[in-house]
């Protein structure tokens, strides 16, 4: 009798502490699905909330527990969506380190986990700390994985605009053309991650003003993207966009306002009126314009440009004095002196480095804000900051507070999903727009787990 009630007391402690962490799982898996699920649905507050609550579930769990890096993973994800790239940077790193604690730094997850870092890097302009996660991801697959050269050519292309960024153009140069070949020997030479590569290529040699090498690649990456999503995707619309440069920078400027028309359209369908992406072929629309002698047609596309400037980095952005110097330049050229005094005020106000004076617009080579390759990097903008438990895009109840940058130019870590700082402003090195491959993943029969961080 005795002997059976102890087991029976021994069973039912058992059941009681196992009831618990039954519901725990159940709970942090309830909430990561409605996360997941909502990501999927571009209800990106809804997203965050169950992911934050998910994410409070998989605390319990252990630092390294895949449950928990899966959900930072994706939290992080939520927030490159809507391009918080501060908040997504601290929970990539944590993955890292929870790979790290569990001995698996250099397994194809951590692999891509620092590739998604060095992109978030790379769109905050950290280029150094972008440099070291890329290679440190490169360095991986090149040991371990060195049959996927599809996914290698990935990194190798983010480190080539990393490079064109900095001006070393036969570096750049050397590693599209490897990240290209090796593109086309895994995935054939049609497919559609080569789009990337080839914008990217043609970006160096529109940098150097080398136009008929420019135009082979463009062509070809139009080529192939014409095939994706029916012809209309984001990849077209940015090789219209640098189609209309290319025009451009040859003098063929009725070519370029029809490349530009092409590419506004497609973006304003896909991304909304008041993308960042929509406000740089409007200033170069209007550029277009102007060059043709037609500043009064310019100065409306102008105008939108910086409205929707402002609302995204702030009315005292670098990226604003960008827009107004194309501005003033439309004024001066209609004899509407008092206004592009007025403008010039502003500019000078902003602290541009357009505030020099010059009156002819850009001509090759081009600033690089005007350059957007196949996979845009997009910067911080001027969205809602933490308010308690809600994370930093709303609550479910009130769908949040917006609140304006500060206008400081650098950004503090956050520490937590609910202890961010306000957005970062851009950084005032100028617009300057970054291209990125689309992760190419290792295949899920080389991984150690089933599920892998998501690329931005």
């Amino acid at each position: 009798m005795k002997t059976s009630l102890a087991r029976g007391l021994a069973v039912a402690v058992t059941l009681s502490i196992a009831a618990p962490a039954g519901i725990a799982r159940a709970e942090w898996q309830d909430e990561f699905d409605q996360g997941k699920q909502a990501l999927v649905d571009k209800d990106y507050r809804n997203a965050e909330n169950h992911l934050i609550t998910a994410l409070g579930d998989a605390d319990a769990f252990g630092e390294s527990d895949q449950r928990r890096l899966r959900t930072l993973s994706l939290l992080a994800k939520v927030y490159s969506k809507t391009r918080q790239w501060a908040a997504a940077a601290p929970l990539l790193e944590q993955v890292i380190k929870g790979y790290e604690k569990e001995g698996t730094e250099k397994s194809p997850d951590a692999a891509d986990t620092f590739m998604d870092l060095g992109i978030v890097f790379h769109q905050m302009k950290e280029y150094d700390k972008a440099e070291q996660s890329y290679l440190a991801s490169l360095a991986i697959k090149r040991r371990r994985y060195r049959d996927n050269t599809a996914s290698i050519a990935a990194v190798v292309t983010n480190l080539a605009e990393l490079y064109r960024r900095r001006k070393n153009w036969p570096k750049a140069e050397e590693l599209l053309g490897q990240a290209i070949a090796d593109k086309e020997q895994e995935l054939g030479p049609d497919h559609p991650s080569l789009v990337s590569s080839l914008t990217d290529l043609a970006l160096v040699y529109l940098n150097l003003n080398q136009f008929e090498k420019a135009r082979p690649p463009l062509e070809r990456a139009m080529a192939i993207a014409a095939k994706e999503s029916g012809g209309k995707s984001d990849d077209m619309a940015t090789v219209l966009h640098n189609m209309g440069m290319l025009c451009a920078g040859e003098s063929k400027m009725e070519e370029a306002i029809g490349y530009y028309n092409r590419a506004l359209a497609m973006r304003e369908e896909l991304l909304g009126p008041k993308h960042p992406m929509v406000a740089t072929t409007l200033i170069n629309l209007g550029n277009a314009y102007t060059t043709s002698g037609k500043p009064e047609e310019a100065l409306p596309f102008y105008d939108r440009a910086v409205s929707i400037r402002e609302f995204e980095y702030g009315k005292s952005s670098s990226e604003v004095g960008a827009a107004l110097r194309s501005s003033v330049i439309a004024l001066d050229r209609l004899g509407r002196k008092d206004e592009a005094a007025k403008v010039r005020e502003r500019i000078k106000a902003i602290g541009s480095a357009f505030a020099s004076g010059n009156t002819h617009l850009t001509t090759p080579p081009w600033p690089s804000d005007q350059l957007i390759p196949a996979r845009t990097l997009r910067r911080p903008e001027a969205r809602g900051r933490c308010s308690g438990h809600r994370g930093i895009l709303g609550s479910r109840a009130g769908g949040g507070t917006r609140l304006p940058v500060t206008g400081a130019e650098t950004c503090a870590r956050p520490r937590s999903p609910c202890s961010l700082p306000p957005p970062c402003s851009p950084p005032s090195d100028g617009a300057d727009v970054a291209a990125i491959a689309a992760p190419i993943r290792t295949p899920t029969s080389a991984r150690t787990r089933s599920w892998p961080p998501t690329p931005p």
